[in-house]
């Protein structure tokens, strides 16, 4: 046989074997198709709707399976609020919390007003700082670099860049302090929370104290008691809606003090109550008060400090660990920075107007709020994979994934799916009678796949982990290894 007789033989075996290889996988999808419609089928129910929808990131869907209109996404919408996002602002846009002179500085003092305009970033506090007056410490020190030890007027507060509904549409009533519906405003500092220690006094009795006490929240009626079992115990918290006032009662167990958080009302001025106590800690005296800037007061001035956070900072916490007020703060200001204005109105139609850009279809799609707490969102299982498929087109995929909780880490997968670690990221939801969980899986011949599981019904948050669990391993064995 001659060289070009060898070489055609060589060539037809390459073919030969691309063609099987391919043969082979189409087989693996083929088989993973059949498990997933045989998993949907068996989980559907008068008592839990399931939608379902896979296929390659950055492709059209392979399959779509079950109830495939429009249902409650619970945090599964945060995939929304962060790819339109992303997609619109990018992820080194960044959050500007400007700190304007409203007067002159001479002989180490600011003569008038300090006004502070924040347009919604959330890394404020202990999550990105280490504590909650990390941030204005080093705020106060480069004050200090500039030559101001002392400020004359008062701290303007200026939160106009968001509205003053500070919770979303159809959230929850008369949980005031609950940790995961925290007030949304321009300005705020630990996701819009105050941290409480509560311990037992010398003598009998307890003690109540925010940490850091900056004025914020005070105690009023405290009616806790001694309990003899673990189980008795427990602390419950309370305030008058538009107060910080709070009410503490309940069963106490054991002798350590305790750490509660609590949401608080009216984020800004917390903000700005938390700046001068840092600044006094630092050495910098305020003689002015804390309050929001008249109509007048809201232009002019010189900046003296401008503090900014990428978007890439803030998602992980917002993703990984499903943190609410983050998407709320995003939302707002996602609405803000595109002129729909920061409300939850102007963010919702930020997000699908940026969404719609994008090619994804939102017909008979409802969007309310960023994090998924409104229980009026609608979101097709459809609509999501064509989002997060979108992003398996750009440039940014790999970044974006990163962002996702993953199997085995910290955040809402740690305890799910073990065999998929390193090979599987994404986003849980769950709200009463809601499981949702979407994202991406790597296939054993390494296909990036996108999918979408929603379960909606009595039956999805007692069903619904375990369907969804299964799908994603399904889709995760097939392929040619």
């Amino acid at each position: 046989m001659n060289l070009a007789s060898r070489a055609r033989c060589g060539a037809v075996w390459i073919v030969v074997v691309v063609l099987a290889s391919s043969l082979v996988a189409q087989d693996g999808r083929a088989a993973a198709a059949a498990r997933v419609r045989k998993l949907v089928d068996a989980a559907r129910s008068p008592k839990m709707q399931v939608g379902v929808v896979w296929g390659d990131a950055g492709a059209a869907p392979s399959a779509a399976e079950g109830d495939l209109g429009p249902l409650v996404p619970a945090s599964n919408q945060k995939v929304l609020t962060s790819i339109a996002a992303v997609a619109r602002l990018g992820l080194n846009h960044e959050f500007a919390t400007g700190f304007y002179a409203m007067g002159p500085i001479a002989n180490g003092a600011l003569n008038g007003h300090l006004r502070v305009v924040g347009d919604g970033d959330p890394s404020f506090g202990i999550r990105d700082h280490g504590e909650t007056l990390g941030v204005f410490r080093t705020l106060a020190t480069r004050f200090k670099e500039q030559g101001v030890t002392r400020i004359t007027g008062d701290i303007l507060c200026d939160d106009a860049a968001f509205d003053q509904d500070f919770t979303g549409p159809d959230w929850p009533k008369g949980l005031p302090t609950t940790t995961y519906l925290a007030q949304v405003s321009a300005l705020s500092v630990d996701e819009g929370l105050a941290r409480l220690i509560v311990s037992p006094k010398d003598g009998g009795g307890f003690r109540v104290a925010p940490v850091p006490d900056v004025g914020t929240v005070s105690v009023g009626a405290l009616t806790v008691k001694t309990v003899g079992k673990r189980q008795d115990g427990g602390l419950a918290f309370d305030r008058p809606d538009g107060s910080n006032v709070l009410s503490v009662k309940g069963g106490w167990f054991g002798t350590a003090p305790q750490t509660h958080e609590v949401a608080i009302h009216d984020p800004t001025l917390h903000f700005g109550r938390c700046l001068v106590a840092a600044f006094r800690q630092e050495g910098i005296a305020i003689s002015g008060s804390v309050r929001r800037p008249g109509a007048s007061e809201r232009q002019g001035g010189t900046e003296v400090v401008r503090l900014t956070t990428p978007l890439a900072r803030v998602l992980p916490a917002m993703l990984k660990e499903s943190q609410n007020h983050r998407a709320e703060m995003i939302l707002k200001h996602l609405g803000a920075a595109t002129g729909r204005g920061g409300s939850f109105k102007g963010g919702s139609e930020a997000v699908a107007e940026s969404l719609s850009g994008l090619g994804v279809q939102l017909k008979d799609c409802v969007l309310m709020d960023g994090s998924g707490l409104s229980r009026s969102n609608r979101i097709t299982a459809r609509a999501l994979y064509d989002a997060l498929s979108i992003m398996g087109k750009r440039p940014d995929f790999e970044a974006y994934r990163d962002l996702l909780a993953e199997p085995g880490e910290e955040g809402t997968l740690r305890r799910r799916l073990p065999s998929l670690r390193n090979r599987m990221a994404g986003k849980t939801g769950t709200l009463n009678n809601v499981k949702t969980l979407s994202g991406y899986v790597l296939t054993k011949d390494q296909r990036w796949i996108a999918f979408v599981v929603l379960c909606n019904g009595p039956e999805a948050e007692g069903r619904g982990g375990a369907l969804q669990d299964a799908v994603v391993e399904a889709l995760a064995a097939s392929g040619n290894p």
